[in-house]
């Protein structure tokens, strides 16, 4: 049984220099069966979605703030991903191909980027940035222990970057 399911919401999420309604937008489409996805946007100006093909994947993004983008696709099963941004003009992508993979990006302050790709089965990957203008990239082939990246705070205005490739 395929289950095809598109969803656009845009929804007003605040009011700027009086009566300009700034739009936030939602987007789900799932297929096959068995999939979740939550979005929760309390946010000015951003957008998130959320594209499973698969069978019993799990997917969650929240922001507050303004100006967020948050993606997350998954083709595989039981795949899990979770997006969390609050502050300013925050960018985070998770693309998962595979099974049982599991990905968290929880990003506070502002002009942070996370992206996340799983390829295979059995990945995990946390990313935490507390921050301004930081930058961690994942693209995960090969097997191996979890990877957890934390960064905090802010070195004189400049970017702090984190790229890890494991084939």
């Amino acid at each position: 049984m395929t289950l095809r399911m598109k969803n656009a919401i845009p929804a007003i999420a605040g009011l700027m220099f009086g009566l300009l309604p700034i739009a936030a937008a939602a987007q789900t489409e799932q297929e096959k069966a068995e999939n979740g996805s939550i979005v929760d946007l309390q946010t000015v100006g951003s957008d998130a979605s959320i594209q499973q093909n698969g069978n019993f994947n799990e997917a969650f993004i929240s922001q507050t703030g303004v100006q967020q983008r948050a993606s997350v696709q998954q083709n595989g099963s039981y795949n899990q991903a979770s997006v969390q941004q609050s502050g300013q003009g925050n960018r985070a992508s998770v693309r998962q191909n595979g099974n049982n993979n599991r990905a968290n990006v929880n990003q506070n302050g502002a002009y942070n980027v996370a992206s996340v790709e799983q390829y295979g089965s059995g990945r995990e990957a946390n990313v935490t940035q507390n921050s301004v203008n930081g930058v961690v990239v994942i693209d995960d082939r090969g097997g191996g222990p979890p990877i957890t990246v934390t960064q905090s705070g802010v070195q004189n205005g400049q970017a702090d970057a984190v790229v890890i490739r494991r084939q």
